[in-house]
């Protein structure tokens, strides 16, 4: 005979249980009843467990164990993403089929399935409020790093300075172990062994034209250099455009490494007179899908100031990232609005639309 509150073998006249202390009712027995099977079922709740592991697809893995009993497999489920939530399913599986054990061994049943002779045991091993408390921070510190790394990469995605700093970096990378000539068409190194044989205006604009000339890519388009030397100094304005069908994201590449070039070589010549600044104003071309129309819309400027170039250290320009380094930088709302609209496309979806099509 067993105690129907805890399960412990009793002598069949016992009146209290030497375990638990419960009283036991004393009642005859018919010989049917005395041979019934008793079993013994967790006293833990089927449907919190059933919660508990569905809450594991949304980062908190394993509490469904934690609950039950099972905490070195609770954290097992928690530190594995409930073993890439395969191990998760399979324990959803067998709650739902009564066949899922707690830490002692015994099923979870639901109330619709206990019988006369069932009776609920509460498990000897449990978690405390410290396990709980701990896979709880945890998985709240996952899921934290997993949005914040989400939202950062969405936020790189748009934002201008950092589509220009990957796709330079490719660019950069994709040069590496060239020839020297390769290099200089690739425009990676500025020229600076020009003859300042002219008038200060003049070595200006050799250097600016020098510096374009190497590069033979159709991606680059000079348009022409203003120089203004009235008070003794020289403002250099360098006006640049886009070929037809080049993407956003590539103009802002494309472009920057010119103008980083530009600023590079002048502010390392000696042209006969001090330049005090040097901007690069940047159009792109577009067609219209409506109408075919080609239309140069307003890109952006990019400028560097000579006290901006003084804290440069052009011998390691490969390494510099020239959005982050210049005093100056302006986007035009035409090119800002391009940038965000073909933000995640690819480069030949953005080239095809770029191209009317």
């Amino acid at each position: 005979m067993r105690c129907p509150k805890c399960g412990h073998e009793i002598s069949a006249d016992a009146k209290f249980c030497n375990n638990c202390g419960a009283s036991i009712a004393q009642t005859k027995e018919t010989p049917s009843s005395q041979s019934a099977p008793q079993y013994y079922v967790s006293s833990k709740s089927r449907m919190i467990a059933m919660l508990l592991a569905c809450a594991g697809f949304f980062g908190f893995a394993g509490f469904h164990r934690f609950y039950v009993g099972k905490k070195w497999t609770g954290f097992l489920y928690l530190f594995t993403m409930g073993i890439f939530f395969l191990g998760t399913l399979w324990d959803l599986y067998q709650l739902y089929d009564e066949s899922f054990r707690d830490g002692d061994g015994y099923p979870l049943f639901s109330d619709d399935s206990m019988k006369v002779n069932y009776h609920r045991r509460t498990p000897k091993a449990s978690s405390g409020i410290v396990v709980y408390l701990f896979a709880a921070c945890f998985s709240l510190l996952m899921i934290g790093f997993t949005s914040f790394s989400i939202t950062k990469n969405a936020t790189d995605a748009t934002d201008p300075q950092q589509v220009a700093q990957k796709q330079e970096t490719k660019s950069d990378k994709s040069s590496s172990g060239t020839s020297d000539k390769d290099k200089k068409k690739n425009r990676h190194s500025p020229v600076i062994d020009i003859p300042m044989t002219g008038t200060p205006v003049e070595n200006i604009k050799k250097t600016v034209a020098e510096n374009f000339e190497q590069d033979s890519t159709e991606t680059v388009k000079f348009d022409s250099v203003d120089i203004d030397t009235t008070n003794g100094t020289a403002k250099v304005t360098i006006y640049l455009h886009g070929a037809k069908g080049l993407t956003a994201s590539g103009t802002l590449a494309s472009f920057n490494l010119a103008a980083k070039q530009e600023f590079a070589a002048l502010y390392q010549v000696q042209p006969g007179i001090p330049i005090e600044n040097v901007r690069v104003v940047v159009h792109m071309r577009t067609v219209s899908r409506s109408t075919g129309e080609e239309n140069n819309i307003k890109a952006y400027i990019i400028g560097m100031s000579r006290a901006a170039a003084s804290k440069m250290h052009w011998e390691n320009y490969d390494q510099i990232d020239i959005m982050s380094a210049v005093d100056e930088l302006k986007f035009h709302g035409a090119f800002k609005q391009l940038l965000d609209q073909n933000a995640g496309k690819s480069t030949m979806s953005e080239a095809m639309e770029t191209l009317g099509f």
